[in-house]
């Protein structure tokens, strides 16, 4: 029994050169430009929202919602310790969820905006190598 791999294996560079419309040495100064202007930078768009935003978001969802409806029945009921302590809860898995988001936030705004210094990527530019960048760079180059 053999394994067919040709589906998994790259294509050769020639064949992705005629498909991105490229010349062996590279691009040029002026068709990099072109292409940056026409399909926009290789970057990912910033989605943060304001910190309150995200933390009341923390308290919209399905289990904070069934937290917060027996916070309400333990009220009716007059157990306010019970009601305290759910309510404790709560806020501990809020606080939580908010600070690892922003821990995450922090990594990902690091992460893109500080390339790794040993970073093998490189763009041909008249066959020259120039480090790759979000700003400096399209999809299609």
């Amino acid at each position: 029994m053999t394994l067919d791999n040709s589906a998994a294996s790259p294509p050769p560079h020639s064949a992705v050169q005629s498909a991105q419309n490229t010349a062996p040495n590279g691009l040029t100064s002026d068709e990099a430009q072109g292409r940056l202007k026409s399909d926009g930078p290789n970057a990912m768009p910033d989605t943060s929202a304001h910190p309150f935003r995200d933390a009341l978001a923390k308290f919209w969802a399905p289990v904070p919602w069934l937290l917060e409806a027996s916070i309400v029945l333990q009220l009716v009921l007059h157990k306010y310790f019970e009601a305290a302590v759910i309510a404790g809860l709560l806020i501990f898995n809020a606080a939580l969820a908010y600070f690892q988001e922003g821990r995450a936030h922090r990594w990902r705004h690091d992460y893109l905006n500080h390339p790794c210094p040993d970073s093998r990527a490189r763009l041909l530019r008249h066959d020259e190598g120039e480090g790759l960048t979000q700003s400096n760079s399209s999809p299609t180059n």
